[in-house]
């Protein structure tokens, strides 16, 4: 078993030690919406060990799903590649450390390492991945920013960064591989959420507020301006874009979409109870929009 780390990303998310990792499982699905209303149907359950199964991300070109796992009888998490045609799972990684949130693009994969040491050191890293699907050569990128705790990439080059900060209220960072000292704060009090905006140069966040409520917004990373979408339900921080370039978010067992092209409100569009299989928050989209993963979790919310 691997020395157990104390990681302040888990204490930011859950306020818990391993032991007490919620049970989460992904579920991938199809997905059609058809006549204002959202087509669910083929749930199959993505699994590496019982437990804590979480983070899906699509890979572009492929019918591939990765995410990250605690192997059984372990402390810590890798990164798992799951083929949804051929039910084929692959580990990888297998680290004395702790990935989370993987992105993969053009056989590069990008994710937050926990790194061993006293001071439990959060940054990115990137990787590359094998034809059998092993992660090797890892770097960090962004060496000198740590704390990080979620991201996206809008482009090849820039990011945005969710910097974890103290008593629960945690910054936007930009950041670009070109000029690697240049690191300016986007939001201060921001969700877990981050999402590039579909064919466009901008990126999506939570913005929390004074009074407790939130809302989603953009930022374009060509001039830097800012756009308000729409509220985001009370305790929900998580929402994803279809690929042709609208919102979903889940609230109360029930899809909702919002399109900003229309405007108006959130719209009811499925309802996850139909399922039966329990609740959901993360959610994740195929680039073709065709598949979506959907994470299900059990007892409180995460």
């Amino acid at each position: 078993m691997r020395t157990f780390i104390v990681t302040l990303l888990w204490a930011v998310l859950y306020s818990s030690l391993p032991a007490q990792y919620p049970s989460t499982e992904i579920y991938v699905m199809n997905y059609r919406f058809k006549k204002g209303k959202v087509i669910l149907s083929n749930p199959l359950k993505v699994i590496a060990s019982k437990g804590y199964n979480n983070q899906p991300f699509f890979v572009k070109g492929s019918t591939k799903v990765v995410f990250v796992s605690i192997p059984e009888g372990d402390t810590q998490t890798d990164v798992y590649a799951f083929d949804y045609r051929s039910r084929k799972l692959n580990r990888v990684t297998q680290t004395p450390e702790s990935e989370f949130s993987p992105k993969i693009f053009q056989n590069k994969m990008t994710a937050v390492r926990i790194e061993c040491g006293p001071d439990s050191v959060q940054r990115l890293w990137k990787f590359s991945v094998s034809d059998d699907w092993k992660a090797d050569n890892e770097y960090t990128v962004f060496s000198n920013r740590k704390a990080v705790g979620y991201y996206d990439w809008v482009n090849e080059t820039e990011a945005g960064i969710f910097i974890v900060g103290d008593k629960d209220i945690h910054s936007l960072h930009y950041l670009t591989t070109e000029n690697p000292m240049q690191d300016s704060i986007i939001a201060e009090n921001i969700g877990r959420s981050l999402w590039k905006v579909p064919g466009k140069n901008s990126l999506s966040y939570v913005q929390k507020t004074a009074d407790g409520k939130a809302r989603i917004e953009t930022v374009s990373f060509t001039d830097g301006k800012k756009n308000v979408l729409i509220p985001a339900f009370p305790g929900s921080e998580d929402f994803v874009w279809h690929p042709k370039g609208y919102l979903i978010t889940l609230n109360e067992g029930k899809m909702y979409l919002y399109n900003p092209r229309k405007g108006g409100d959130w719209v009811a569009v499925a309802d996850l109870n139909t399922l039966g299989l329990g609740d959901f928050y993360r959610m994740a989209f195929h680039p073709g929009g065709k598949k979506i993963a959907l994470v299900k979790y059990e007892g409180k919310k995460p």
